[in-house]
């Protein structure tokens, strides 16, 4: 009963939020059984591209099919040299491991890509886009600024 619950629950949030409901339809059409791709997902969202744009773009940095991808040192990379991101210029945000809820209230605004232990999501003016839900006590390691420009 409970997995029906949660099942319900992740349905609702989506139909709520619908760029994350885009690129959950996006990776269902893309990649069969897709896993280890948070990375993927919070990158599509957060430059506002497809989950195959994002996808190819990860692969072609070294990302292999259903693994995980070191999304921390690449945008720390990319902040630090300046480079644009599909329009968008990345920087990295010093956080003293704050929680999930005083991020939000830090950062009201702007687009933002998050990571916690082993996960990365992310944060668009507030709310959070990820599949998997954080809680508010969450603890955030690294917080990445998307601006356009």
């Amino acid at each position: 009963m409970r997995t029906s619950y949660t099942a319900l629950n992740r349905a609702l949030s989506m139909r709520a939020k619908p760029a994350l409901a885009e690129i959950i339809q996006q990776r269902a059409e893309c990649s069969a059984n897709e896993r280890g791709d948070c990375t993927v997902i919070a990158l599509s969202i957060g430059l506002g591209i497809p989950y195959d744009v994002a996808y190819r773009m990860l692969a072609a940095e070294g990302r292999r099919p259903n693994h995980g991808f070191h999304l921390r040192n690449w945008l720390r990379e990319r902040a630090t040299a300046g480079t644009i991101l599909c329009g968008y210029k990345v920087t990295s945000v010093r956080v003293p491991c704050l929680t999930l809820a005083r991020v939000m209230r830090d950062f009201p605004r702007g687009r933002f890509i998050l990571r916690k232990h082993r996960h990365v999501f992310a944060m668009i003016d507030g709310e959070i886009l990820d599949m998997n839900g954080a809680g508010s006590r969450t603890l955030i390691t690294d917080l990445f600024l998307l601006e356009r420009v």
